[in-house]
């Protein structure tokens, strides 16, 4: 009989259950150190995936996300060069998964196994600083006490990813040693995931600014919001925007352009917990819609007198409090900077805040557009007094850019699914 061999390069939280209702799955954090002393590796390369999807951060700093969707018959891996990332002495580490529940009708469009978990091992066996990051025990993990992924969304049918999060004390992050499942390896049997390397590019990611403030009801003048949101400058991001304790702001930010991006805002972390941002993400100014999500009344999209519909994250603020000790972004102590997981897709987003017991200081809202790195080499010239075609062809390769990322998709706003014959016109278009 063939001696048993054993597959011990997968790990995950060792007490992760299932079976909450009220969320279509969670948050698992993992964290490690490594403690460089002499000269800086020149290499460290690492195969690294996640069921359902992942988030690297190396010394606060967003390196790699991932994975490309597969299925249970090809489940795909990023390799990553963690050199560029690295500095003497003590370096961190960490990986943010959002888990998406198995037996659920939720988020359709991501492909998951009946099981979570994390794989991480060296590109090559013989590297020993590599080998230190592999699949261990020595990670440790925590399931994130303060974020769930909204079921309760009338405008989400499909996607899933928008988040809700309520307060949590730094004593309620529970920090374990990771398990390392074993999975059986011989025989013909092998792990639930069938590994194949990543086939495409990285997504290209790129900052933009907003374009235009809409509809400001504050006790703040508009010069002060556009100050900082539009034209921020070194002076802004040290002082920021004084939001008085108690107080109410409701504000519309245009983008240049329909966009898939991801989204950062920055505050100077308030002393107490308390106070609530919403962000809703549309793509129109429209009146009242028919059929929520499918009917919709949008005439011109720039008509600010009309209102704004979509989905919606709603963040509370964690205060001091409230630090997870993540090392996702710096001066983590001194600030609460919300990161939604997932790219957002938006022409517009409506900011209301709501101040708790304490002034909040507003520093940042950045957007980075992310999408399959599709370099445009075509173009389209025109008689001067049919422009219209030029306008057309621009509409269609921004509209082709971001219904690209892992694949075609359908409705990056809607649904982000791949459909066969909108995947036919993609092709052609993009050829």
């Amino acid at each position: 009989m063939a001696a048993q061999a054993v597959d011990t390069t997968w790990m995950w939280h060792p007490l992760f259950k299932e079976e909450r209702t009220v969320t279509a799955g969670l948050f698992v954090h993992f964290r490690r150190t490594m403690d460089i002393q002499g000269a800086l590796p020149a290499s460290l390369k690492i195969y690294i995936t996640a069921d359902t999807r992942y988030k690297l951060y190396v010394n606060r700093q967003l390196v790699r996300f991932g994975p490309v969707k597969g299925d249970s018959t090809l489940w795909f891996y990023d390799e990553v060069n963690l050199a560029p990332y690295l500095v003497r002495g003590v370096n961190y580490i960490g990986i943010q998964v959002l888990r998406f529940f198995y037996a659920t009708p939720y988020a359709s469009s991501f492909p998951r196994l009946p099981s979570g978990g994390v794989r991480i091992t060296p590109v090559d066996p013989g590297d020993l600083c590599a080998s230190e990051l592999q699949s261990s025990q020595l990670w440790e993990t925590a399931i994130d006490p303060t974020t769930v992924l909204r079921v309760d969304e009338p405008e989400d049918d499909f996607l899933h990813i928008y988040e809700k999060s309520v307060p949590a004390t730094s004593e309620e992050w529970k920090w374990v040693p990771a398990t390392v499942f074993e999975f059986q390896s011989s025989t013909g049997l092998t792990t639930p995931w069938k590994l194949s390397r990543r086939m495409i590019p990285d997504m290209r990611r790129e900052s933009v600014n907003f374009k235009a403030l809409h509809n400001i009801d504050s006790c703040l003048p508009r010069e002060r919001w556009e100050e900082t949101l539009l034209i921020p400058s070194s002076r802004n991001v040290v002082t920021g925007l004084q939001l008085p304790a108690e107080s109410s702001h409701s504000i519309d930010l245009e983008a240049p352009n329909h966009v898939t991006a991801f989204l950062g805002l920055r505050f100077a972390r308030p002393s107490n917990s308390g106070g609530r941002i919403t962000l809703t993400y549309a793509e129109a100014y429209e009146d009242p819609p028919m059929l929520v999500p499918y009917l919709r009344c949008k005439g011109n999209r720039l008509d600010i007198t009309k209102s704004i519909y979509g989905r919606q994250d709603i963040f509370d603020f964690q205060g001091t409090q409230g630090v997870g000790h993540l090392r996702y972004y710096a001066d983590e102590d001194t600030e609460e900077v919300i990161l939604p997981f997932h790219f957002r897709t938006f022409r517009f987003i409506r900011m209301h805040i709501q101040a708790g017991q304490s002034d909040l200081i507003l520093k940042e809202v950045r957007i980075e557009t992310v999408n399959y790195p599709l370099d445009v080499v075509g173009n389209i010239a025109v008689h001067p007094r049919k422009r219209e075609a030029e306008r057309l062809w621009e509409t269609s390769v921004r509209t082709l850019i971001n219904c690209m990322h892992d694949c075609y998709e359908d409705c990056p706003f809607y649904e982000q699914l791949q459909y066969a014959m909108d995947t036919r016109s993609s092709m052609l278009f993009t050829y």
